[in-house]
This record gives structure tokens, sequence and C-alpha cells, in this order.
């Protein structure tokens, strides 16, 4: 559990545009999720809170600095190494904030500009590590791989015993869940894709994958499969 999560704050902090881009949207904005966004528990944005009114999104920024100061002392980050990264992402943010108050822009220039700011600020932190840190990093990513692997495949054989599946079905899912992992693989490594539309691309992917099952598994056993998801949100 420690190296999947050590693993996913660096994908986070060192090497995800996406999350790079979450970061830099904070400029001169409140802490919230934008407007329509819903939760698991059907509420809008604004009114994304937990039961005792603490706002989540405000959790979720707490556990991600945690999550920074983790990775930090993971590799051992100098000081000088996070006073550094901290002023590339504080230049990044000034950037971002200028393109934002550029009406002139179209919203495929701002789109553009915006993803070349992030790539230029990962290409910044990745040049402050040392090759003893990278290895570390790319030690982590592995380890998360492996990880995901034996999870991927404890939830295959959940599936198994829960829904009756033979062993041709067990193998036509375990060929879609591969090639989707390859699909999903190559899709984090296009840098030609703007964060916004690996999004969407990996939507489709994951519906892909819903679709794919409704070809596997009898009808009776897609009745199984939703009962048990609809338990489990039951119980969040």
């Amino acid at each position: 559990m420690k190296a999947m999560i050590s693993a996913a704050v660096i994908a986070l902090i060192m090497t995800s545009t996406a999350n790079a881009q979450q970061d830099s949207t904070k400029v001169n904005m409140p802490h919230k999720p934008p407007m329509g966004f819903k939760g698991r528990d059907g509420k809008e944005g604004k009114d994304f809170k937990h039961s005792d009114g603490t706002d989540k999104f405000a959790d979720r920024k707490s556990r991600f600095e945690k999550g920074k100061e983790r990775f930090a002392q993971h590799i051992q980050l100098t000081e000088d190494q996070k006073k550094q990264g901290k002023i590339i992402r504080e230049n990044t943010s000034k950037q971002i904030a200028a393109l934002y108050n550029n009406d002139k822009l179209t919203m495929g220039d701002f789109k553009q500009q915006k993803a070349a700011i992030l790539k230029a600020q990962k290409e910044k932190l990745d040049g402050l590590l040392t090759a003893e840190q990278k290895a570390k990093i790319a030690e982590n990513k592995k380890r998360m791989v492996d990880n995901r692997q034996v999870q991927v495949a404890a939830r295959l054989e959940r599936m198994k015993i829960n829904l009756g599946l033979k062993d041709d079905q067990v193998a036509k899912i375990k060929t879609a869940q591969t090639q989707l992992h390859e699909k999903m693989k190559a899709l984090h490594e296009d840098a030609t894709l703007l964060p916004e539309q690996k999004k969407a691309q990996m939507k489709a992917l994951m519906d892909e994958e819903k679709e794919s099952l409704k070809n596997v598994l009898t009808a009776e056993q897609l009745a199984k499969l939703e009962s048990h998801k609809g338990m489990k949100e039951g119980r969040r």
C-alpha cells in the first residue's frame, strides 16, 4: 500500500501533466470544484461536502500536501530542490494566470499555450532531480504497475467466483483487460494530447470496457455484477 501511495504521489507531483494543470488553475480562484461537478453523492460542486459540513476538496488538498512531503522524504529532496521547485511552480501559475486574463486568446490557443507551459514546468521539475532520485521514481512506478496487475488478477478471480464465470469467459475478459491496459498506457504517454483530450479518451476507454463485458457475460451474470456494485456503493 505504501508503495502504491508513494508512486501515485510521484506521478502527481513530478510527472502528471493533468494534475499540474489542476494546481495551476488555483491562481486567484477559490479552492472548489467547477460548477456543475457532481460527486458520488449526486451533489453539485458548490455543495460537495462531507455529512459534517466539511469540504471534501479541502480534505483532498490536505492529503495531497502530506503526500508531497512524504514524496520529498522518500527521494530525499534537498531544501534547495524544494525551493527551486516552488519557484518553478509559482512561475507556472503566473504564466497561466496571464493566459486566463488574456481575452484575445481563442479557447484553442489558450489550451495549446497552457499545455506548452505545463510541459515546460514538467521538464524543469524533472531537471532538478538527480540520477539516483529518478531511479527511485522509476522503481516506484514499476512497483505500482506490478501492484496494479496483482489487483486486476485478484479482481478477475473474485468475478470468476462470484459470477460463476467459465474458463472461456475468463480468457476473454483477461484479453480485454490487457488490451485496455495497453491503450491506457499509450494514451498516458501521448504528449500530443491536451489534458482535456486525455480525460475524454480515458472515459471512452472505460466505457469500452463496460461494453465488452456485456458481450461476454450472460444476462444473469450482468445482473449479479450490477448487484455487487450497488452493494459496494451503498456502503460508501
